[in-house]
């Protein structure tokens, strides 16, 4: 059974998470002009146990502050737990001195109880009480589950309960035994990969999970705060057992999991910065915003998304990791509606795995600076985000992202539509245009009138609600007039021989063949 103790690294399922080529990150520069700070700043030294917090004992559990701007955590996950009692000490005062006030820890049910009705707590007791001992909170992640529970008697850890009560009664023991030291408890990790939700993602059975985790939670450790979802950012693969994490958020929802009072994702993003996948459709951050959308329409606009897992591993080169991290920190509070970050992690834990901010053996990376330097100077804002906060368009609505870079601008997503900064000026544009303008790494050239916006050189974005957006260019935008109506779909090429560029428009088209335009309208 040994083998069953070694951490199994959090990002092997990881794939293809973003979408489109990568971005130039925001470099710790940009944090400085924003705060007026010097980084890196000096490390803090390493606190003796005579100046560490006095324990909190038996008192109420602390709370984690739901605002990303008051502090990080660190997602140690459960390799924390195999360290010797020297490492364990010595990974949870740099976690302190790097200025973290929260920890994601797992209770392996698999682990703590191992025989039905037979518990054994000295796997978790100790790091909680040396977390609780200087003053981190914790939030507990319910998983793991024994042979004895698992689905068909599997003997892998990740295999989903077989029952429900089963799971029901074990979430009661472990949050009343732990009610005083734990502050909140996350149902499950990654629950839409097999890889950690065996044998397949069920996006159903993890929601009536959620809601009987809810039900014993509230009973057993009364105000302390239920977490779902923890859903990692992949795309949907039969053959390697995953589920985009919205589809399975969608099902989920359906099933009971709104009963929680909050929800999680893991917001890896290694192609770019965390808030430059916000141009992409797949990526990440238009993840995110999408479950935004669905909570609010659901009903659940005061409840927040956490991000309880987020890094890079440094085989992307150490500045690149601390440029990822450390950037990502900052970027994530930029969604209103965000809650806490969780670094995975805090330090190397497996042979093949780098996400550490620390070595192995806890010698620093840039990483861990651009961490500490980001809690110094309390999180600051990036420069972008000040100048959007500066410039809103009451017509939009309340900005809901990051602000991400496009072209020669920026572009920030709001209620209604996006806000432009561009050489030109300030631009906004309703949802529909713009998202034909984020992926297109072109910009608005002036305001949205009349259903039309153009965008780069002799192209124009037409929408109306009755037709959709489109994008008109070239030769056949040259030879459009009003008469034709708003364009209904996408320029084609048809033909065989002499091949013609077609667009089709409410009373006509428009056909490109041999260098000039020929507009054809409806017969009436």
């Amino acid at each position: 059974m040994a083998a069953d103790r070694s951490p199994l690294s959090r990002r092997v399922f990881l794939t293809g998470a973003g979408v489109g080529a990568g971005a130039a990150v925001l470099a710790l520069a940009a944090a400085d002009a924003a705060s007026g700070a010097t980084a890196p700043v000096t490390f803090r030294p390493e606190r003796t146990e005579s100046q560490a917090p006095a324990r909190v004992g038996t008192s109420r559990a602390m709370a984690i502050s739901e605002s990303p701007r008051a502090g990080v955590g660190f997602s140690v996950n459960s390799g924390i737990l195999w360290e010797s009692e020297e490492s364990q000490k010595k990974s949870l005062d740099l976690i302190v001195a790097l200025g973290a006030t929260s920890i994601r820890l797992d209770l392996p049910w698999r682990w703590l109880e191992p025989t039905r009705g037979a518990y054994s707590w000295e796997l978790t007791d100790r790091v909680i009480s040396e977390a609780v001992a200087r003053n981190l909170s914790v939030l507990g992640v319910l998983t793991g589950t024994p042979q004895w529970a698992a689905l068909n008697g599997s003997d892998n850890a990740q295999t989903r309960p077989a029952s429900l009560q089963d799971w029901a009664q074990w979430v009661s023991t472990v949050t009343a035994y732990y009610a005083d030291r734990v502050g909140a408890f996350e149902v499950w990790n990654e629950p839409n990969a097999r890889m950690y939700f065996a044998p397949n993602p069920d996006p159903a059975f993890y929601g009536q999970m959620v809601a009987a985790a809810v039900t014993a939670i509230r009973s057993s450790a009364p105000g302390a705060t239920v977490v779902a979802g923890a859903l990692g950012p992949t795309n949907t693969s039969a053959a390697e057992g995953n589920m985009h994490a919205v589809e399975f958020f969608d099902v989920m929802m359906a099933n009971g999991a709104g009963a929680a009072d909050a929800f999680s994702f893991h917001p890896y993003d290694h192609e770019q910065s965390f808030a430059d996948g916000g141009r992409w459709d797949g990526a990440p951050a238009r993840q995110v915003l999408t479950m935004r959308e669905r909570l609010d329409a659901a009903g659940h606009g005061a409840k927040k998304i956490w991000a309880t897992e987020y890094g890079a591993p440094s085989t992307l080169g150490e500045e690149r990791q601390s440029q990822l991290v450390a950037g990502g920190i900052t970027q994530w509070a930029e969604i209103p509606t965000a809650g806490p970050m969780f670094i995975h992690h805090h330090k190397d834990q497996a042979p093949d795995d780098f996400y550490g901010v620390m070595t192995a053996d806890h010698a620093f990376k840039p990483a861990a600076y651009g961490v500490e330097w980001m809690t110094s100077n309390g999180i600051p804002p990036r420069w972008e985000a000040d100048s959007f906060d500066g410039n809103i368009d009451p017509a939009l609505g309340a900005y809901v992202s990051p602000v991400y870079a496009i072209g020669a601008g920026y572009g920030r997503d709001a209620q209604s539509g996006v806000r432009f900064v561009t050489p030109g000026g300030w631009f906004s544009s309703p949802k529909p245009v713009a998202a034909i303008v984020r992926p297109s790494g072109l910009l608005p050239t002036g305001a949205f009138v009349d259903g039309m916006q153009s965008v780069g050189t002799a192209l124009r974005i037409f929408y109306k609600s009755s037709t959709g957006a489109w994008l008109v260019q070239g030769g056949i935008l040259a030879a459009w007039v009003p008469k034709l109506g708003f364009p209904t779909g996408n320029q084609y090429v048809t033909g065989w021989f002499i091949k013609a560029t077609v667009q089709q428009f409410e009373f006509g088209r428009i056909e490109w063949k041999r260098g000039r335009a020929s507009v054809i309208y409806k017969k009436r």
